[in-house]
C-alpha cells in the first residue's frame, strides 16, 4: 500500500509540473501522463535480481538524457520527493547537481537545463560537467519560476521559452551568460503569453509556432533580435489559425504540417509569406496524414497519402512523389519511425505479409526493402528506432528471446541481437532502452540478469560493450526506487 501511495503521489507531482509548465493554446491544451521508465517495486517478482540501478524518467515533452564530451547525462531519483542530475560514463558515474532538472540540450561544451534552485525556482541553469561549473544563469523570474522549456540548439545559442508576471511566457535566447540570456521579444505584449510551441532550428534561426489575435497559431520565425522575429506567414486567414506542427529543416527550407479539411498536410517554407507554399504531388494533389518526417540529404522523408493508404514519399522543394507503394490500395504499409543512418532512412513498415518489421531506403522505388524478416512467424514489433555514427539500434522480438535491444548495419546478416552477444541482456522492466547516441556509441538501459535499469553503453559489439552505471543503494530495501 505504501509503495501504491508513493508512486500516485509521484504522478500528481509529475502532472501538476507538466501541466505548470507546457504550452497551451486557446482552443486546445495538451496533456500527456508522465511515462514511468522504471516502476516502483510492488513485490519482488525475480528475486534474482537483487539490486535496483538508476531510474530515468522520460517526462514526454522534455529531453531527460543528454550527451556532453561522451558521457550521459541523465535525471536520477534520489527518492519519492527528491532528484539529481548524474553524469555517467566509462570513467564512472557522479552527481553534477542534486535539482530537479528538464530539458536537459547540449550547445558546445556546454548543458543547458531548465533546473530548481532552493531559493530562486525553476531557472536556467548550465554546467560544463563540473561541480564548480554548473551554475544558475540568471533568476529570469525573481520571486517565482519562469520555468524554461523547449529548449533548442541554435548555432552557438539557446532559445527556450520563459515566464515573467509582467510579459508571460514568451522567447528568450542564452549564450551561456549572464548578460547574454535576455527576452528575445514580447510578442504578445503584456502578460499575456503567446504560446509557443514546436521550437526547431534551422541554422542559427528557429522556427515556431505562436498565437496572436490577428493571425491565430501560425508559423513565426526568429533570428534572435526584434526585428527578426516576426510572422511568416497566415496560412488560415478564416479560422483561428493552422496550427503548424511537425517542424522539420532541409538546408535553406523549413518543411511543417497543418490542418486541413482531410488531415495533416504538408507545407514548405523558405522563411517568407511569399515561400510557403502547400506541397503537391504529380497530380496537384495535397499530401496528407503527414507524420515521422525526416530530412535526408536535401529531401524530406515522411509516411503520408494522397489517394491511397500511408505509403513513403520523399518532398523536394514544394513537389512530392511516392517511393514505393510497397502495400497498393487504401491500406497501405503504414511506414513509421522514420530514422536517418548514412545515405539511407530507416523505418518500420507492415507489408501485410510479414507483419511490421525494418525497412531502409535511399529515396528511391528500387532502393527501398525489408532489411531483414526478424519473426517468421509474425511481426517483430521494431520499435524506438536510434542511430549512431555507424549503426541503427531499436528493439524487437524475434518470436524467440522476447523484447530485446538490436543493431543493424543496414544488412539481414548485420542485424544482430545484443543478448545474444552479452548472455544475461534483458529488457525486463521496460521496451523502452531510451536511446541516446554519442559517436559511434549508444548509451541504454538494461538488465544484466542481476542488477535491473543498468545504463550500457556499446558500439555495437560484444567487446565494447560496458555497464558504465553505479546502481542505488539503500539501506532498507523496501524503499521505493
Amino acid at each position: 500500500m505504501k509503495s501504491r501511495i508513493v508512486r500516485l503521489m509521484n504522478q500528481f507531482r509529475g502532472a501538476v509540473r507538466r501541466r505548470r509548465q507546457w504550452s497551451r493554446s486557446p482552443v486546445t491544451e495538451q496533456f500527456e501522463s508522465r511515462r514511468l521508465l522504471a516502476a516502483t517495486l510492488v513485490a519482488d517478482l525475480n528475486p534474482t535480481v537483487t539490486e535496483l540501478g538508476p531510474v530515468i524518467y522520460d517526462y514526454g515533452l522534455s529531453q531527460q538524457t543528454a550527451t556532453l564530451n561522451g558521457d550521459l547525462y541523465y535525471v536520477d531519483e534520489i527518492d519519492y520527493l527528491h532528484r539529481s542530475l548524474e553524469r555517467t560514463g566509462p570513467g564512472g558515474t557522479e552527481t553534477v547537481l542534486t535539482t530537479d532538472a528538464y530539458w536537459l540540450t547540449t550547445v558546445g561544451d556546454n548543458l543547458f537545463f531548465s533546473g530548481a534552485d532552493a531559493e530562486a525556482g525553476q531557472e536556467l541553469f548550465v554546467t560544463d560537467g563540473t561541480a564548480v561549473g554548473t551554475r544558475m544563469l540568471k533568476d529570469i523570474n525573481p520571486g517565482g519560476n519562469s520555468n524554461p522549456s523547449l529548449l533548442t540548439p541554435a548555432g552557438n545559442r539557446v532559445f527556450f521559452t520563459a515566464d515573467t508576471p509582467l510579459k508571460g511566457t514568451e522567447l528568450w535566447v542564452s549564450d551561456g551568460t549572464e548578460a547574454g540570456t535576455r527576452l528575445v521579444k514580447d510578442l504578445l505584449p503584456g502578460p499575456g503569453s503567446s504560446f509557443i510551441q514546436n521550437l526547431t532550428a534551422a541554422g542559427d534561426t528557429v522556427y515556431f509556432s505562436a498565437w496572436l489575435p490577428h493571425c491565430g497559431q501560425e508559423l513565426f520565425r526568429s533570428d534572435g533580435t526584434i526585428p527578426g522575429t516576426r510572422l511568416v506567414a497566415d496560412i488560415d486567414t478564416q479560422s483561428n489559425g493552422s496550427f503548424p506542427q511537425d517542424l522539420v529543416a532541409v538546408g535553406n527550407l523549413l518543411y511543417f504540417t497543418v490542418q486541413g479539411s482531410a488531415g495533416r498536410e504538408l507545407w514548405v517554407s523558405d522563411g517568407l509569406a511569399t515561400g510557403t507554399v502547400p506541397v503537391l504531388d504529380g497530380n496537384g494533389q495535397r499530401v496528407t496524414n503527414v507524420r515521422s518526417a525526416t530530412a535526408l540529404g536535401s529531401s524530406l522523408m515522411f509516411s503520408g497519402s494522397s489517394e491511397g493508404g500511408d505509403e513513403l514519399w520523399r518532398a523536394t522543394g514544394s513537389a512530392a512523389s511516392l517511393v514505393r507503394d510497397i502495400v497498393p490500395g487504401v491500406v497501405g504499409s503504414s511506414p513509421g519511425s522514420l530514422t536517418v543512418l548514412g545515405s539511407l532512412v530507416y523505418f518500420v513498415a507492415d507489408d501485410g505479409v510479414h507483419g511490421q518489421e525494418l525497412w531502409a531506403s535511399d529515396g528511391t522505388e528500387t532502393g527501398t526493402a525489408m532489411v531483414t524478416d526478424l519473426n517468421p512467424s509474425g511481426g517483430s514489433g521494431v520499435k524506438y528506432l536510434s542511430a549512431s555514427s555507424n549503426l541503427l539500434y531499436f528493439t524487437a522480438d524475434d518470436g524467440l528471446s522476447g523484447i530485446s535491444v538490436w543493431r543493424s548495419d543496414g544488412t539481414a546478416t548485420g542485424t544482430l541481437r545484443l543478448g545474444d552477444m552479452l548472455p544475461g541482456m534483458s529488457l525486463t522492466w521496460s521496451d523502452d532502452p531510451l536511446f541516446t547516441s554519442v559517436g559511434d556509441g549508444m548509451y541504454f538501459q538494461a538488465d544484466d540478469g542481476v542488477v535491473s535499469g543498468q545504463i550500457w553503453l556499446t558500439d555495437g559489439t560484444a567487446a565494447g560493450t560496458q555497464v558504465v552505471s553505479t546502481p542505488l543503494a539503500y539501506s532498507d530495501s523496501s524503499s521505493p526506487a
